[in-house]
């Protein structure tokens, strides 16, 4: 199992360092061959299409691994479609109404109606694409839910956009935001077609996407998502507000580089998850412990030495964020300091998950994320950036134990389960 763990975790690490790298080098590229307004919109576009994208996916990618994991290691392939269509309608549905939103927002704010429409799309795939890349990761087809827009999207944009740079056509906002649409529409599309994507079995099960059940576990998951993403973006917002913008600038490279601590979270859950699900369906406890053990031993190790790494290497990469400063720094060390501490007790979300308790999720990441914005705003008016670096970390710890004790008293599931690798004797 200990080997099974590391070849597929290296493997989808990999994935993610190339994602990384793919991403780099879209910003990089981009920025340098679009005029500066124009890459300013587009980098806008994006990221409210990615946010807004965690709303089109109702929470649907996970579920799908949940429910579809099981029926896939019993080789039962005609309920395992029937229940990923069923799925991919309601995300059809609500992708498309979240496009609409937000390329209608776009258009009331000014903006063309190329840049508006182009904004809805890209949110309304982001969102399709969710529920593909879970529909991947229950089938254990890695590069199929990570590479599509992680990679390839990103990837084909940074060639097409090229290719009207250097040929000397516009590279302006209303040609590359819709460029970029339209490759994301070919990229998801041949990701539905490599999971075998009907659209006569989607017409079939459309009717049966509205499940009480779904809908209600799906916007749970839905609303701890949009949870923790405020609780990793809302510190900087409050900073700039009630502190000052320049305080922020110093602030900003501390908080996105802390990040970094969870960097093997992602690989690790799209691994372990599926094989988590299956064991849960099975009721095999013992299974379900020793490898998240296994998991969470792997995790807090990488979560350790990557945040040694970012505080001591500070020194060597500072000088590429040109607002950093001794309190950076500062504010960086409490911050991984947190980060890492959290990702000693593993990824404890995925049990409660499988375990169909996402509603107590829900409840630990919202109260967790309001609490943390009440204190935050009290201690940005205090005007102590190490206080304001103190409270995320300390409610990020916070948070992580809470979904572990949860996780222990739900489903018998601890971070560490020593007893699960002990043989019985049978007499």
């Amino acid at each position: 199992m200990l080997k099974w763990l590391i070849k597929f975790g290296g493997y989808t690490t990999i994935l993610r360092v190339i994602a990384i790298g793919v991403s780099l080098a879209f910003v990089s590229a981009l920025s340098l061959w679009m005029p500066k307004d124009d890459y300013g919109l587009l980098a806008m576009v994006v990221s409210v299409a990615t946010l807004a994208a965690a709303i089109a996916g109702f929470g649907q990618a996970e579920l799908a691994v949940r429910e579809v994991a099981p029926l896939v290691a019993r080789k039962d392939t005609e309920q395992a479609q029937a229940y990923l269509h069923e799925a991919y309608g309601l995300v059809l549905a609500v992708s498309v109404l979240t496009g609409a939103a937000i390329g209608a927002y776009f258009l009331v704010a000014g903006y063309s109606a190329l840049v508006a429409g182009s904004a809805g799309a890209i949110t309304a795939l982001l969102g399709i694409n969710l529920v593909l890349s879970g529909a991947a990761r229950s089938q254990d087809r890695y590069f199929l839910a990570f590479a599509p827009k992680d990679i390839l999207w990103r990837g084909a944009a940074i060639l097409a956009t090229g290719a009207l740079f250097f040929g000397g056509f516009s590279t302006t906002i209303d040609i590359v935001a819709p460029l970029c649409a339209v490759v994301l529409l070919v990229i998801v599309g041949g990701q539905a077609a490599r999971l075998s994507f009907s659209p006569r079995k989607l017409l079939g099960s459309f009717g049966r996407s509205f499940g009480g059940e779904r809908m209600g576990a799906g916007a749970a998951l839905m609303f701890s998502a949009v949870a923790l993403t405020a609780m990793n973006t809302i510190d900087v917002f409050l900073v700039g507000e009630r502190m000052s913008p320049t305080v922020a600038a110093e602030y900003f490279p501390a908080n996105r580089i802390a990040l970094m601590c969870g960097f093997f979270l992602l690989p690790m859950q799209m691994v372990i998850m599926p094989r988590i699900a299956v064991m849960m369906r099975e009721n095999d406890l013992p299974g379900v412990r020793k490898l998240f053990t296994y998991a969470t031993l792997l995790i807090g190790a990488a979560s350790i030495v990557t945040g040694a790494v970012l505080v001591f290497a500070y020194p060597l990469y500072a000088p590429l964020f040109g607002t950093a400063s001794g309190a950076t720094r500062e504010a960086l060390t409490i911050l991984v300091a947190g980060y890492a501490i959290g990702g000693l007790l593993g990824l404890p979300g995925i049990i409660l998950i499988t375990a169909k308790r996402q509603k107590l999720l829900a409840s630990v990441n919202i109260g967790c994320a309001l609490c943390a914005v009440a204190a935050l705003f009290l201690v940005t008016g205090t005007g102590d950036l190490s206080a304001v670096a103190y409270t995320v970390a300390g409610f990020e710890l916070l948070r992580k134990i809470l979904i572990a004790l949860s996780a222990y008293f739900a489903a018998d599931v601890a971070p560490f389960s020593l007893s699960s690798f002990t043989k019985t004797r049978v007499s």
